[in-house]
């Protein structure tokens, strides 16, 4: 099984001998198809569609060249340190234990 992150590298693994990708790495591949917003702003404005259909439009090459091998995508786990430069994204005391993953949902279980 492959990590990835970038399309670009799906053109030189999908002809390894491989199982499948292990994991999708979310976090860089969506930076540039979330308009450098925090998709907390996408839902705070009402485009929680148009922010779906990104994210599948970005998982979507990937799926196509493994198949019928599995891909498994990680959700996005944003640190609010490493992703200060998003629009809506609120600085947070500790963000190496702050709101992140399941923590973030429940606190606000809207943005899941």
């Amino acid at each position: 099984m492959l990590t990835l992150s970038q399309p670009e590298s799906i053109a030189r693994s999908v002809t390894l001998p491989v199982g499948g990708v292990g994991l999708l790495r979310s976090e860089l591949l969506l930076i540039e198809a979330l308009d450098r917003q925090h998709p907390r702003l996408w839902l705070e404005q009402g485009r929680k569609h148009e922010l779906i259909d990104r994210i599948a439009q970005q998982i979507r090459p990937f799926a196509e060249a493994f198949h019928p091998r599995p891909v498994f995508y990680r959700s996005l786990d944003l640190r609010s340190h490493e992703f200060s430069t998003l629009a809506g994204q609120s600085p947070e005391r500790y963000p190496m234990l702050g709101l992140r993953g399941t923590l973030s949902y429940q606190r606000t279980p809207a943005s899941v």
